[in-house]
C-alpha cells in the first residue's frame, strides 16, 4: 500500500501537468508566498492547526475528492475539471485561511491585541480572506477575473455561508469549486491538526468544551479516506469498540461532524458530475489504543453523555463515573488536574444551563470542596475520599429507586392509561416493576417533547426525547406505546375512549421549603392542564434531588429543535426570532401526589424525616470541608 504522503505527490504531480506550465507556476508562487506568511504569523486561541500544514492538507483532500480519472456522467457541469478550475482550487487552498489571521488588512478593524480579537477573526475568516484576495491579488500574482472567483470561492467554504447563494453569473463552475474546498477543509482531519504541546498548554489554561473536541477529534482519526466508487467516506478511527462499551458515542459524533460538512454540498457535488458521495462511515481499529487514547476516549463519551443526556439520573451516573474513571490513573495528581478541568469546563457549563438539576449542584459542592483540599492533603487521599462519597451517594440512589418502585406500583398497576413527559429513568424504573399481566393491557402515552430534540444539518432527527423514552419503556415489555405530538395533550386527557388517567413525571429538582418542581420546559402547561381535567399527577422522586432550586427562567436551549441548519427552509424565516425556554418552575400545588422512597403524599404535607434528608447532607458537605 502506497504511503499517503508518496500518492499525494503523485497526484500533485499529475495536476501539475493539467494545470500548464504557466498556471503551475503561480501555484508554486503561491504556496511559497503562503509559507512565508504562516512562518511569521501565531495564531491566538484555542483553534486547532491553521498554517500551511493545514492548507497543504486540504490541497491533499481536493487530490483525494476528485480522481483525475472518471467515467461519471456529468448533469450540469462537466467530466473533469481544466487547468483554470485546479488553479482555482489548489490557490484556495493555500488562501482560505488567511483571514484568520488578525491585522493583515488595509485600515483592519481587528488588530489582535486581544483573544477576542482572534475569535473576531474566525467568526468572518471566509469574507477577510476574500478581502485580502482583492488588496493582495497582484502581489499574489492574479488577474482582476481571478481575484473575484477566487475570493468567492474562499467566501464560499464555510458552512455557516448558504452555498446555494454562491453566484455563478461569471463561472459557471464556481459553486462546485467552492463546495469542493468546503468538504476537502472539512475532512481534514487527522494528527496534521495536533501540535501536542499546544494541546498540553490549552488542557493546561482550560479551553471550552468545543475548541477540545475539534482537537480531540483529530488525535482520535487516522485519517479520512474518500471512496468515489462506492459514493463514501470512510474515518478510520484509533480506537475500538474493545477499549470502551460506549466508543460508539464518539464514532457517531466524529461521523456527524463530518456528514454535516458532506451535507451542505451534496446536491451540488452530485449536479456537478465529476465525484460525489452520499454518506460517511466510521471504522473503529481492531487493534487495541494506548493508554493515552483510551483516555482522550473515556473523556470525551463522559462528556458526550453529560451533555446529551435528558434524565436528572443519567447526568448524575455521567459525572460518577467520570469521578470513578480519574480513581484508576496511576498519576493521582494528574487525575486531580483533569478533576478540576472537568468541573469547570463540563459541570460548571452544565449548571449554567440546567439550573434546576439539584444533583447536579450537589456533586458540584462536593468537587469544590474536594479540590479546594489539594494544598493540604495528598492527592490520592483526596480522591479516594471523593471516590467514597459518590459510591455511598450512588448506593444510597439505587436503594431509593428501588423503594420508589416499590411504592409508585399500585399507582401504576389499575391497567389505566397513562401519559409520560419528560425521559426519567426513575419513571422507567418503576414502570418496570409492574406485573407482566398489566403491562400488557396498560397504554402508554408519550409526549415527543419537541423542544429539547435536535434535528442534523441535514434535517435528520438526531434526537427526539419522546421517541427515546418510548423506546425505554417498550424494552421494559409494554407492547402499546404511543409517541404522540405535544399538542394533543389535551385531547388524551379529555378523550370518551383510552382517555388517560394519569400523569407521570420525574424531577430535575425540588425545592426543600417551597416544594415547586424543577423540570424541561413543557411540564408546567400539562401540569396545569391536567389539574383543570381533574386528571392526577404524580411526580417521582428520591430524597437526593431536594435542595435549594435555583430555577432561571431566561435560559433558552439551542438546539436545532425547529429544522436542521442546512435546511433551504430556513431561508424563509429570515428576521423571525426562535425562542426556546430550557426550564420550567411547577407550584406544588399542580402535583396532586409525590413518590418518594418514604412513602407516598401531597407535596404540601412533606414528611419532617424528607427534610431532616436534606440537613443531613448539608451537615455532610462540612465534614467534608474537614477532611484529612
Amino acid at each position: 500500500m502506497k504511503h499517503p504522503r508518496t500518492e499525494y505527490n503523485e497526484t500533485r504531480e499529475r495536476v501539475k501537468q493539467i494545470l500548464g506550465t504557466h498556471n503551475a507556476s503561480r501555484i508554486d508562487n503561491i504556496r511559497t508566498q503562503m509559507e512565508d506568511f504562516w512562518s511569521n504569523k501565531k495564531i491566538q486561541g484555542y483553534f486547532t492547526l491553521h498554517d500551511a500544514s493545514h492548507s497543504a492538507g486540504v490541497e491533499y483532500s481536493l487530490y483525494k475528492l476528485i480522481p483525475l480519472q472518471n467515467k461519471i456522467v456529468p448533469m450540469d457541469g462537466k467530466s473533469q475539471f481544466d487547468s483554470q478550475d485546479w488553479f482555482y482550487l489548489v490557490a484556495a487552498a493555500w488562501l482560505h485561511d488567511v483571514g484568520m489571521v488578525p491585522n493583515i488588512l488595509r485600515n483592519d478593524p481587528i488588530t489582535g491585541v486581544s483573544l477576542d480579537d482572534f475569535e473576531k477573526a474566525r467568526k468572518s475568516h471566509n469574507l477577510r480572506s476574500k478581502q485580502y484576495i482583492n488588496e493582495n491579488y497582484k502581489l499574489i500574482g492574479l488577474t482582476e477575473t481571478e481575484r473575484d472567483n477566487l475570493g468567492v470561492i474562499c467566501e464560499f467554504h464555510r458552512k455557516s455561508m448558504d452555498i446555494n447563494k454562491c453566484p455563478k453569473a461569471f463561472n459557471a463552475n464556481l459553486q462546485l469549486l467552492a463546495a469542493y474546498l468546503r468538504l476537502a477543509d472539512g475532512i481534514h482531519i487527522n494528527y496534521e491538526r495536533i501540535d501536542e504541546n499546544l494541546l498540553g498548554l490549552f488542557e493546561l489554561i482550560g479551553m471550552p468544551e468545543e475548541s477540545r473536541f475539534h482537537w480531540i477529534k483529530s488525535k482520535l482519526t487516522h485519517d479520512v479516506v474518500p471512496d468515489p466508487n462506492n459514493l463514501t467516506i470512510s474515518i478510520p478511527l484509533k480506537f475500538s469498540k474493545h477499549d470502551n462499551k460506549f466508543s460508539h458515542l464518539v464514532s457517531n459524533s466524529i461521523r456527524e461532524d463530518v456528514k454535516n460538512e458532506l451535507s451542505s454540498v451534496r446536491d451540488i457535488l452530485i449536479r456537478g458530475g465529476i465525484t460525489y458521495y452520499l454518506d460517511v462511515q466510521v471504522i473503529e481499529s481492531e487493534i487495541e489504543a494506548d493508554q493515552n487514547i483510551k483516555e482522550e476516549l473515556q473523556q470525551m463519551i463522559n462528556n458526550i453523555q453529560l451533555n446529551t443526556w435528558a434524565s436528572a439520573s443519567d447526568v448524575f451516573e455521567s459525572i460518577v463515573s467520570s469521578i470513578l474513571y480519574l480513581n484508576t490513573f496511576d498519576d493521582k495528581d494528574k487525575a486531580m488536574f483533569i478533576l478540576g478541568k472537568y468541573q469547570e469546563r463540563i459541570i460548571t457549563e452544565n449548571l449554567k444551563i440546567r439550573s434546576c438539576h439539584i444533583m447536579l449542584d450537589k456533586i458540584f459542592n462536593i468537587v469544590s470542596i474536594s479540590l479546594a483540599a489539594a494544598d493540604t492533603i495528598d492527592s490520592h487521599k483526596i480522591l479516594d475520599n471523593l471516590k467514597s462519597e459518590v459510591l455511598n451517594i450512588k448506593a444510597d440512589r439505587d436503594k431509593a429507586i428501588e423503594k420508589i418502585a416499590e411504592n409508585a406500583k399500585p399507582v401504576l398497576s389499575d391497567g389505566e392509561p397513562i401519559l409520560l413527559f419528560g425521559h426519567s429513568k426513575i419513571v422507567i424504573e418503576a414502570l418496570d416493576r409492574i406485573d407482566e399481566g398489566i403491562k400488557k393491557i396498560t397504554n402508554i402515552y408519550v409526549l415527543e417533547g419537541r423542544n429539547s430534540g435536535r434535528y442534523s444539518y441535514s434535517n435528520e432527527i438526531e434526537y427526539c426525547d419522546g421517541l427515546e423514552y418510548s423506546i425505554a419503556v417498550k424494552e421494559k415489555g409494554f407492547p402499546n406505546v404511543f409517541l404522540v405530538p405535544d399538542i394533543l395533550v389535551g385531547n388524551l386527557l379529555v378523550r370518551t375512549k383510552d382517555k388517560v388517567r394519569k400523569i407521570v413525571f420525574g424531577a430535575n429538582g425540588i425545592d426543600i421549603n417551597e416544594i415547586s418542581f424543577g423540570h424541561t420546559a413543557g411540564h408546567l402547561a400539562i401540569a396545569k392542564l391536567g389539574k383543570l381535567l381533574n386528571v392526577p399527577i404524580y411526580v417521582l422522586a428520591d430524597c437526593f434531588k431536594f435542595g435549594e432550586l435555583k430555577f432561571k427562567e431566561d435560559i433558552e436551549r439551542k438546539n436545532a429543535w425547529l429544522m436542521g441548519e442546512g435546511s433551504i427552509n430556513y431561508s424563509r424565516i429570515d428576521g423571525i426570532k426562535i425562542f426556546n425556554p430550557r426550564e420550567d418552575k411547577v407550584n406544588n400545588d399542580d402535583i396532586t401526589y409525590l413518590i418518594t422512597e418514604l412513602g407516598m403524599f401531597p407535596p404540601h404535607q412533606l414528611p419532617e424525616i424528607v427534610k431532616n434528608r436534606y440537613s443531613q447532607f448539608m451537615q455532610r458537605l462540612d465534614e467534608l470541608k474537614t477532611q484529612k
